[in-house]
């Protein structure tokens, strides 16, 4: 009886152990933390562009009753061909509607007179202007005229003679440019009237006295060369050849 009991006690304790085992386990109540999701890169907009800063133009001041010169029209160039262009004329010393006036002492010119005894006489004067009527290729083209006088007295005991010669002539003349400001060739053809005219006087030992004039004229075709130098913008000096009133001429010029 006892074995039978100790059997019946040990299948028991076999039969709680297995229901044991298979008895599901107790849930953990501790709960799984949260998931950190990945970071995403945060795309920032772009910083925008510093705006450019305008300063605003200087206020330029009207030089005219119409109004402000424009800023623009006053800082703009002329083109490079019409400021060339322009050059070519204006750094020459004559050109269109230049004028100039030579005054001058001429040597040189035989007027046939007699010289000797005791004689006097008035250097060859001479007057030219030229005005400047038009451009021409490299130079220019002007027309004028010239003027000029010279006298001799001869005196020997009591007789006397004057010698009188006027000349007055047109020109023209062509001014070659040589780009310089201050320097004038040219050289041209001249048309002109020479006046000449003779006095003598003859007093006596008795008191008699004896006089004669004539005069007599003739037209001249005549050539010259010449060139000037300005000293300054008005006043230069001049040195021509020619055969009007002196075969050497040399004096001052004046341009206005």
């Amino acid at each position: 009886m006892q074995k039978v009991l100790t059997f019946a006690l040990a299948a028991a304790l076999v039969a709680g152990s297995a229901h044991a085992q298979t008895r599901p386990g107790a849930r953990s109540t501790a709960r799984p933390l949260p998931r950190t999701p990945a970071k995403t890169p945060v795309e920032r907009p772009a910083a925008p562009a510093p705006k450019p800063v305008v300063k605003p133009a200087p206020a330029v001041a009207a030089t005219s009753s119409s109004g402000p010169v424009e800023a623009e029209r006053a800082s703009s160039q002329e083109p490079l061909g019409k400021t060339l262009s322009m050059k070519t004329v204006s750094d020459r010393s004559f050109g269109k509607g230049s004028s100039a006036l030579n005054l001058g002492v001429g040597f040189g010119l035989g007027y046939n007179y007699t010289t000797g005894g005791n004689t006097t006489q008035t250097p060859a004067l001479s007057l030219s202007y030229m005005y400047g009527v038009g451009n021409a290729g490299p130079g220019a083209i002007s027309v004028g005229g010239a003027v000029g006088y010279k006298s001799i007295t001869w005196k020997d005991g009591g007789e006397s003679a004057t010698w009188r010669n006027i000349y007055v002539g047109a020109r023209g003349a062509f001014h070659y440019g040589f780009h310089n400001p201050r320097l004038d060739a040219y050289a041209g053809l001249g048309l002109g009237l020479r006046v000449v005219s003779y006095s003598d006087n003859y007093s006596a030992a008795a008191g008699l006295n004896t006089s004669s004039t004539s005069s007599g004229s003739q037209a001249e075709v005549s050539s010259f060369i010449g060139a000037r130098y300005f000293f300054s913008d008005k006043i230069g000096a001049f040195a021509e050849l020619g055969n009007d009133t002196s075969y050497l001429k040399l004096g001052l010029s004046g341009r206005f």
